[in-house]
């Protein structure tokens, strides 16, 4: 099971920015999940929500900005007060801080506006090879566009068991196999990421949960067989399993956890 740093490894640096992505590497994480958006210049930048009000405590959409009146905000950790503020990184920047080797996903968190420039940023990096690189999103059509215009890269649908209760499990898989989808990232109760984690991997896909913090809970996903992990804090997930743990092969056995 690979253990990816979550916005970068973002108790210790800023979320979405070079530093947390350094972190991520001091910390010993096999990769780095970032979120993007699009500029009102078109330049793609590493940032979670629409409006950068709760990172850096100036209010400004994304999207209607220039990256030039973007840049000069400060990022500040949320988690930790002491840390020093960092700024908005482009994609570039995050693409530039990239170890060989090491897995880079990118959640889309716009429209499909994004992805004719992931494209173009991702064709002329000489930074990071397409097979380390994965797209995710909950939309359907992000990772349509995605994968005609990028078939190279790898696409995760992803799914919060806590919010989606009109789907099944196997409903959940025949939509990621009819649409080539490569994986599925999943969060919500564990039971039913358990299940998806089994079912998926019966039919040859890859499996991400996030955002998981809880090594108990890390080591039965890394028992059950799951790819990737999705975390805030890389190394208290760390890589040390707990045989006496028993898992059952019925998912629901495992509700106590939750």
């Amino acid at each position: 099971m690979k253990i990816i740093a979550h916005r970068g490894s973002n108790l210790k640096a800023p979320e979405n920015t070079v530093a947390a992505i350094n972190w991520a590497w001091i910390d010993n994480a096999d990769g780095v999940e970032v979120d993007i958006r699009l500029t009102a210049d078109k330049k793609i930048v590493a940032m979670h929500d629409d409006n950068t009000l709760r990172v850096t405590g100036v209010s400004k959409s994304v999207e209607l900005s220039s990256y030039k009146s973007l840049e000069s905000l400060l990022v500040r950790n949320i988690a930790n007060t002491l840390g020093r503020p960092e700024r908005i990184p482009l994609l570039q920047d995050v693409i530039e801080n990239m170890i060989f080797g090491k897995k880079l996903f990118l959640e889309i968190k716009c429209g499909e506006e994004i992805i004719p420039h992931l494209k173009s940023e991702l064709s002329n990096s000489k930074y990071i090879p397409n097979y380390n690189i994965s797209i995710v999103s909950f939309s359907s059509q992000v990772l349509d566009l995605a994968g005609k215009m990028m078939p190279n890269v790898n696409r995760f649908k992803l799914v919060n068991f806590y919010k989606t209760n009109n789907l099944t499990v196997e409903e959940i898989i025949e939509n990621a196999l009819a649409n080539g989808y490569n994986g599925i990232g999943v969060a919500g109760e564990m039971h039913k990421c358990i299940e998806c984690i089994r079912k998926a991997k019966k039919s040859n896909l890859l499996t991400n949960v996030w955002t998981e913090d809880d090594p108990v809970k890390a080591d039965i996903y890394r028992q059950e067989g799951l790819d990737y992990l999705t975390t805030n804090n890389p190394p208290k997930i760390g890589t040390k399993t707990h045989p006496e743990l028993i898992l059952s092969q019925e998912p629901y056995a495992l509700d106590y956890l939750i």
